[in-house]
């Protein structure tokens, strides 16, 4: 939007290059967020494995 008020027309290009600029804490939170999802996930499916058939 500040590209735009500036009088700039938006490239795709230059949403590529902004994305690239973002922090390094940004994008640490990303994989963190990542793993924790990955693990709950194979977390889950080994619980599930597990103890399907206790479940009646």
């Amino acid at each position: 939007m500040r590209e735009i008020k500036k009088g700039y027309k938006p490239t795709l290009a230059y949403s590529l290059e902004s994305m690239f600029r973002i922090t390094a804490n940004e994008w640490s939170f990303a994989i963190l967020l990542l793993i924790i999802m990955i693990a709950s996930i194979r977390l889950a499916a080994l619980i599930n494995a597990l103890y399907s058939n206790h479940v009646s």
